[in-house]
This record gives C-alpha cells, structure tokens and sequence, in this order.
C-alpha cells in the first residue's frame, strides 16, 4: 500500500465559472497531500472558463484544459481520465462540493484496504429548494425499509455520478465511459461493465458530497434535451444489460416515467424523437446480458433488475 498515491480529481463543467469556483475551493481546501485536479471547459461559448479559473487560483495543482466541440458528459470524462496521471480519479460535478477536508483522504484509504473494489460510490446530500435529500445507490423502497443503510458501507451494484472514484486498474480493465450516450445512464453502463469484469463497487457513506443541481451541461448548446438522452439511454442500456425476464418490466416501467414526465412538461415530441432513436439504436447494439457471477452480484447487491 502506497502512503499517498496520487489522485487526480477531474471536474468537467461548461458555460458556468462561478459554479466552478465553488467546488474547486472545495476541493483544494483538502488536506490529501499529493492531488492534481484537472478541469474541462467542455467547449463554453459565453465565458473563457480557464481564464477566469486562472485569474482566480493561482494553485499549481491546478490544470485547465478547453476542448473546442462539445463533448458531453460521457466523453468529457474520458478526456479528463485520459489527461490524468493518478492511481485514483475522483470524479465530482462542477455543481457539487466536498464535505470536508478528509474526503480525499476517505476516499483513497477505502481503495487501499479493498483490493477488488474497482468504483468506489459516495453518500451525495441533494440541496434542492432549501430542503435536501440523499442520492444513494439505494432505491426508496430499500431506504424506507432500513433508513440506516445510507449509513452503513456496503457493496452496491451502481453509483451515483456527482461524486464518485474509479481506481486506474478498473478503468484500464473496463474501458471508457460510453462516448455515444452523451447524457444520461453513462454511469450506469460503466457500473454493469465493472461488475462483469469481476470488479466490486462500494458505497462508502463517509465520502460524502453536497450537491446543489443545475442545469445539466448537455442543456446548454445541445439539439437535444435531457429526457431524449433519458428515454433513449434507458432502452438501450436494458437492452444491452438486463436478462429475461427483468427486461420486459424494465422497458414497461421506464417508458411510462418519462412518458408521465414528458406530459407534464410539455415534451411529448422529444420524448418521442428519442424512443424512436432508441429503437433504431438497438440494431447497432451487440447485447451482452448479465449472466452468471454478474448477475448474482446484482442480485445480492442492490441491482435495479426489475426498473
């Protein structure tokens, strides 16, 4: 075990420097002693990002990078883990900041004593209209019958994106996040890969992350909204992951939701756009089931197999 192996925190953001300042004070104010943090401007128009974050903070651990076409969620990640030199990359959104100055630290010792855990799943306190709630890898019904699970380390079988950490080793193993996703379920897809590939995922409840949700940077400069990728990205991902017979319930369960949410919100026509694009997807979609040690995995961990 290395003493303190290096980390790189990766924070991709667009068209929002004020935004940015916040979780980058945040995370410089960590007492983790051997830390690189590299920011994208994932191709901003309105402000020149790395200026204004150099003008601003003069730290030499600091390094921003600008690319030139908008790249997204899933790709923008995989520019920032491909431009980054740690053993460990923590991951965390430019809307969201650390708790405190020891989560690195949390974060790298968990890694450290868990020589399988390939994805490490952090406990992120939602701040949304004054009130605020958990994001977990737990669903409600799992929280509302052991509300103490948010506390307590455990295996899980995804994670939740606005803070999160992907040891070197599992994403030299399982590969980059999912470029044609753009939005949307990128995390999901790369968890399924991980556990495929033998690796295990934690969700360690002292890691803990505040997050204050803006609009997604796909919604700013995209021809299309959150609910396509959302709809669109849901289908394929069951496709490609879920067995018989999870799948029917699953594609059921998600196309009522988001058919519900685009009612609501006046959407029906990019709800639509994006299941008819889900369907022509599958026919470029080599399906990959989870099958054998994967699928127990999901099973006794908290995988969503049913919706």
């Amino acid at each position: 075990m290395e003493e303190h192996p290096l980390v790189s925190v990766l924070i991709n953001t667009r068209e929002r420097p004020d935004t940015l300042l916040r979780c980058l004070e945040s995370v410089l104010a960590s007492d983790y002693p051997n830390l690189e943090v590299i920011v994208l401007d994932d191709c901003s128009v309105k402000h020149d990002v790395c200026a204004r974050v150099k003008e601003k903070i003069t730290d030499i651990r600091l390094r921003c990078i600008r690319s030139d076409t908008q790249l997204g969620v899933a790709d923008g990640r995989n520019l920032l883990m491909a431009s980054a030199s740690g053993k460990y990359f923590v991951i965390i959104d430019d809307d969201a900041t650390l708790d405190d100055k020891l989560t690195l630290k949390r974060i790298v010792d968990t890694f450290e004593k868990n020589p399988k855990l390939g994805i490490l799943a952090t406990k992120i306190i939602n701040h949304r209209d004054v009130k605020y709630n958990f994001q977990v890898p737990f669903s409600k019904k799992e929280i509302r019958k052991d509300p103490e699970i948010v506390n307590r380390a455990t295996k899980v079988s995804y994670y939740i994106g606005a803070l999160h950490a992907i040891s070197r080793d599992a994403y030299e193993k399982v590969g980059n996040y999912h470029s044609g996703l753009v939005f949307g379920g990128e995390e999901l897809d790369f968890a399924y890969r991980a556990i495929k590939s033998g690796l295990e995922i934690l969700y360690c409840p002292e890691a803990i992350a505040h997050h204050f949700p803006e609009k997604s940077v796909v919604s700013s400069g995209s021809k299309r909204g959150e609910l396509y990728y959302y709809i669109r990205n849901r289908i394929l991902l069951c496709y490609k992951h879920i067995p018989f017979p999870y799948i029917l319930t699953y594609i059921t369960f998600w196309t009522a939701f988001f058919g519900l949410q685009a009612v609501r919100e006046l959407k029906l026509r990019e709800f639509f756009t994006g299941l008819k694009d889900a369907i022509t997807g599958l026919k470029k979609l080599k399906r990959e089931p989870l099958s054998g040690e994967a699928l127990e995995y999901a099973k006794k961990n908290y995988g969503r197999l049913w919706y």
